[in-house]
């Protein structure tokens, strides 16, 4: 399979070491599959793994962006891959191909951060309301669902209405 891998988060913490590891892991245990890896032009150099099965292809669009659900669904189109891995939950709606998100946690959904926003109460307003839709589609376009827990997979199940045979915990080790 020609897989890409959603790396724009390589340089940051929680996701980022997510990223980083779980590329990492694929270098040494699968010998099959080809990875297209999307990095930001500024995070190339960090990224160490020289092996035949592993391309970097430069993409240079913030997550959480217009250009991600615009430009990047034609960037990943154009790439014929088999399967996407967003190792986030962002992902652009409009992309047509397959593919599997992990989900973190639903903090958000818990916790309405408004009151630590900088931004304007209806722009803070719109982009929670842009988050909640940006999930559900995710949730019920992914082939699969990767979580991290027991207690998430559960929580995924009630907010979102997703079967449980859809979603695959893969607990985060130390």
């Amino acid at each position: 399979m020609k897989i890409g891998i959603d790396a724009r988060l390589w340089s940051q913490t929680g996701v980022g070491r997510y990223i980083q590891e779980l590329i990492n892991n694929l270098n040494l245990v699968d010998q099959v599959n080809s990875y297209l890896i999307f990095l930001p032009s500024n995070q190339t150099q960090k990224f160490e793994i020289r092996n035949s099965k592993f391309e970097i292809r430069v993409i240079d669009i913030r997550w959480h962006s217009l250009k991600e659900q615009i430009i990047m669904p034609w960037i990943l189109w154009k790439e014929h891959l088999d399967l996407v891995h967003f190792p986030y939950f962002s992902i652009p709606i409009f992309y047509p191909g397959k593919f599997v998100v992990t989900i973190h946690d639903l903090i958000l959904d818990h916790f309405d951060t408004g009151q630590a926003s900088t931004l304007p109460w209806f722009i803070y307003k719109i982009k929670r309301l842009g988050y909640k839709l940006i999930m559900w589609i995710t949730l019920h376009r992914a082939l699969k669902i990767i979580t991290v827990s027991e207690a998430t997979k559960k929580e995924i199940i009630k907010h979102y209405k997703i079967r449980p045979d859809k979603i695959i915990v893969t607990y985060e080790s130390a």
